[in-house]
């Protein structure tokens, strides 16, 4: 069990989980503060497009797949920067929403076409309210793993992945700006916050990151080992 763990201890970064969720449905049940409106001339220039619930639905997908290869194809010391930029970002996230309660005005006051993707925004318009929207998770966490994603060493190795991964995130971003979950400043705050956290966590030569030990598959065994990579 002690070895386990030496192996996986940087793994326990998912049961972040069990704090963000309980979190965000508090902050999301306080209706009744003084929240500030984001807007900006930008807003009122882009439709509303519905088809964009696609990439918007994908996000949480998007995130948890990163994570999964991540942990089985990144070094540590990377991974761990990756893992406290998702964690740290969505905290920052919630701690400036609980001091600064902001919200958007700029959804459709009627769905006025009766496709799939305009019923799945509507049950999305009536889970998820228009508050809480400075800066960005969405962005935020599509910015994150797109750029993880980038610099590892096997993903790397697959163009067209890279180019979808690319996509995908742009199209995330885009999401919540056609689907008017977010306005552009919700976007642009996710990637000042991001600008923040990589010039803190990536940039310094941290000790605690210089771990080069991975998961890589034993092909004798098929079972995960700890194996040490050079790197330059």
């Amino acid at each position: 069990m002690k070895e386990l763990f030496r192996k996986c201890w940087h793994g326990l970064f998912a049961l972040y989980i069990f704090i963000y969720l309980p979190w965000f449905f508090y902050v999301e049940g306080l209706t009744d503060l003084n929240f500030t409106e984001i807007h900006c001339f930008l807003d009122d220039l882009i439709p509303f497009e519905e088809v964009f619930i696609i990439p918007y639905i994908l996000w949480a997908f998007y995130v948890l797949a990163a994570c999964v290869f991540l942990f089985f194809k990144e070094e540590r010391g990377m991974f761990l920067r990756y893992a406290i930029t998702l964690t740290g970002g969505m905290s920052i996230a919630m701690i400036i929403y609980m001091i600064f309660p902001n919200c958007v005005n700029l959804r459709p006051d009627v769905l006025t076409n009766n496709t799939v993707f305009s019923r799945v925004v509507a049950q999305l318009y009536a889970i998820d309210t228009s508050t809480n929207v400075f800066p960005s998770i969405h962005v935020l966490n599509s910015i994150i793993v797109c750029v993880a994603l980038e610099k590892n060493k096997t993903f790397k190795k697959f163009p067209i992945l890279r180019v979808l991964n690319v996509v995908l995130a742009v199209s995330i971003c885009l999401s919540t700006l056609f689907l008017k979950q977010h306005s552009v400043l919700d976007g642009l705050g996710s990637v000042v916050l991001y600008a923040v956290l990589y010039l803190a966590l990536y940039v310094p030569d941290w000790k605690i990151f210089r771990g080069t030990e991975i998961l890589v598959p034993d092909k004798k065994t098929d079972v995960d080992v700890v194996t040490d990579v050079v790197t330059g």
